[in-house]
């Protein structure tokens, strides 16, 4: 069959793609320390602060030309606790080819700003503007605070990194650490990276407003309290909205911004959440907000709230293989509008509980900024946690699949749920004879109200026919059985032990006689792009749970939404790559997946490929099929090829969009750093 004809398309069988190919894209490489210029661009290295603001203006004045590097050199870069901020606004690279970029050498390179929340540094003084023309004098803390439609900082305290009106910027290889309430700031930018920094503090540490999209944060490493308190000593209540609510926040947050978020291969350390994006759009029909975030790859540890957190109205989250130990609430979904969303490839355990250290005595008198005492305030309270919190109402469904958890709390806290697909999940809760006080929570299914929706003790009675919950397996018998009733469909298994290899510790690959082996349903994408699981031969059963074998479920590559006024009115989305896979039953075939349909300037490229091995480069012929518009098939007619022995692969530009205003292929957060343009 030819691989690039129609007849060679059909539905795309995940279970068997993951046994069938690569178990993953490999690990793109490390942000070089020595970026070089490009274009007609100039290399400024800076030694002190002073240079540094220049450098900065000199940018924003052009004399810096697009393609630019400012260096900071090995030292210590201190701001002005009062100073305006390094500012790069109306700030445009060009392209991909000509970004402007900020980068160190490492640790050795440290942005401070110079700021601490708990003291009159952070509490300095801003002149604001009344409406009648006076001013007044502000508390940077209080406004950090105030509760307004966003309820996240915005930008007038800033004094570190703001990035406003601004295209095609990298943010790499620096420490930035006193930033309060925010390291870097974005408003109406695109195309912005934020790379391989490491970064202390910040109630935020990337932020974002206005018409905001195409954000790429990877690589970085965040701890927001370097005590470790907010997971240990803090009252849940007190750091959500009492004296140390400045820790309400996470490493990237934002507010009615566009889409295309890609946060992938990030440490989130010692922090109320990992990360939150908010829309609300409230009296209009089509909420093209909020749209198309990637999360994946990255590790949260001892997140005392949420580590993934859409709220209001969401399109098109894709959170997939993270790692996520000690976290309170890992997945919240309550309050959203939208959807359709998908979790999979995720693993999660727990060593201990929050506020273990908590002494009710020190926060018996906290008080939140307005001055009432903290509601919450004492230790214990909120120590349950859950996996995930619902009480959404999304249109579209939400697919949890795939997923293995060791879990001392409720799976399920929170109200009823829009369309629920949960499927292949492997569960495993403290065991009945454990007597820990970590397993001291009640481990089932949760209650979650409300008449016609999902409800999960087992007196409820399901009457919702949207929710599909089957072929997960659990040690738990109120999971399932206890929550079938008549007109609930609910299916799956439970058992006194899943066969972890060693989840306490993280390790979810299944022992050879774990029940959860071969007991999945099959995982199907169809050509409109929805999922199904359906019952496949007895051979071809995935294992349940994150892990197929050593590799991680691979899953469905990532698909671009377009807003519900059609392609590219949200705003355009160019072509990007997302998957390369290599066919291991048929070595000379390769496929390379974008994010929307796109189209070749003639029936067929060519794409060559480079390997580790050898200088004689083969090539290799590729065409995309009607059923299968968002993948270039290709084969390599002189020999087969194994992924791991590439090296590169040259793309041609002449690849497009299909449909809405045909914009250009790019490389900008491509799922594989092989992939490079033929030029």
């Amino acid at each position: 069959m030819n691989f690039c004809s129609p007849q060679g398309a059909g539905l795309l069988v995940f279970a068997l793609s993951v046994l069938a190919t690569l178990g993953g894209a490999p690990a793109l490489a490390a942000p070089s320390a020595q970026t070089q210029p490009t274009c007609n661009g100039a290399l400024r290295t800076v030694s002190s602060t002073g240079e540094l603001q220049k450098a900065i203006k000199d940018v924003r004045y052009g004399v810096l030309a697009p393609g630019s590097v400012i260096r900071l050199a090995a030292t210590t870069f201190r701001l002005e606790r009062d100073a305006e901020p390094l500012s790069l606004h109306n700030v445009y690279g060009t392209s991909e080819d000509c970004p402007i970029t900020l980068e160190g050498t490492g640790d050795a390179s440290v942005l401070d700003g110079n700021r601490t929340p708990d003291n009159e540094q952070f509490g300095h003084r801003l002149r604001v503007a009344l409406s009648a023309g006076a001013e007044r004098l502000l508390d940077t803390e209080m406004e950090v605070l105030k509760k307004l439609s966003t309820g996240m900082p915005t930008e007038a305290p800033i004094n570190c990194l703001k990035i406003e009106r601004a295209a095609w910027i990298t943010i790499q290889n620096l420490k930035i650490t006193g930033c309060w309430p925010t390291a870097v700031y974005l408003r109406d930018a695109r195309y912005i990276t934020v790379r391989g920094n490491t970064l202390l503090g910040s109630t935020y540490a990337i932020i974002a407003h206005g018409k905001s999209r195409h954000l790429l944060i990877e690589d970085n490493r965040w701890t927001q309290d370097v005590t470790g308190d907010v997971w240990s000593r803090i009252p849940w209540g007190v750091s959500h909205h009492g004296s140390k609510a400045h820790l309400n926040g996470a490493l990237f947050g934002g507010y009615n911004i566009q889409g295309s978020v890609v946060i992938r291969r990030n440490l989130i350390r010692h922090a109320y959440n990992g990360i939150r994006i908010k829309a609300r759009c409230l009296g209009v029909q089509a909420c093209d907000k909020n749209m198309n975030v990637e999360i994946a790859h990255n590790r949260f540890e001892f997140i005392r709230d949420n580590s993934v957190e859409p709220e209001g109205s969401a399109v098109n989250w894709w959170v997939r293989h993270n790692k996520m130990q000690d976290v309170h609430a890992p997945y919240s979904f309550d309050g959203v509008k939208g959807g359709p969303h998908y979790v999979f490839g995720n693993v999660g355990w727990f060593t201990e509980m929050p506020e273990q250290h908590c002494e009710d005595g020190v926060w018996a008198n906290d008080i939140e900024p307005g001055g009432k005492l903290t509601a919450h305030r004492e230790c214990r309270l909120h120590r349950m946690g859950k996996t995930f919190k619902l009480g959404n109402v999304q249109k579209h469904p939400l697919h949890i699949f795939h997923n293995s958890w060791l879990a001392r709390s409720p799976l399920v806290g929170g109200g009823g749920s829009g369309p629920l697909r949960a499927w292949n999940n492997a569960i495993e809760f403290c065991g009945p004879g454990e007597t820990s006080v970590i397993c001291k929570a009640p481990s089932h299914m949760l209650h979650s109200g409300g008449r016609k929706k999902l409800r999960w003790l087992e007196r409820a009675v399901a009457r919702s026919v949207e929710h599909n919950i089957r072929s997960n397996v659990s040690n738990r018998p109120l999971f399932p059985s206890a929550a079938k009733k008549p007109g609930f469909p609910i299916a799956g298994r439970w058992t006194d032990g899943l066969g972890f290899r060693d989840g306490r510790h993280g390790d979810f690959r299944l022992q050879p006689g774990s029940p959860a082996r071969r007991a999945g349903c099959m995982i199907q994408k169809h050509p409109n792009g929805e999922l199904t699981c359906t019952r496949p031969p007895d051979k071809l059963h995935p294992d349940v749970g994150a892990y197929q074998g050593s590799r991680l479920f691979k899953g469905p590559a990532y698909r671009h939404a377009d807003g519900e006024l059609g392609p590219d009115r949200a705003y355009v989305e160019r072509p990007r790559i997302v998957d390369v896979a290599f066919d291991v039953v048929r070595p000379e075939r390769f496929s390379i997946s974008f994010s929307v349909p796109i189209k070749l300037a003639h029936p067929a490229e060519t794409v060559t490929v480079w390997l580790e091995k050898g200088t004689i480069p083969l090539t290799a012929m590729c065409g995309v099929a009607e059923a299968s518009p968002r993948q270039l098939s290709c084969e390599v007619s002189s020999r087969g090829v194994a992924g791991a022995e590439v090296s590169a692969i040259d793309l041609p530009r002449t690849i497009r969009r299909k449909g809405g205003k045909q914009a250009p292929v790019t490389l900008w957060a491509a799922a594989d750093g092989r992939v490079r343009f033929a030029d």
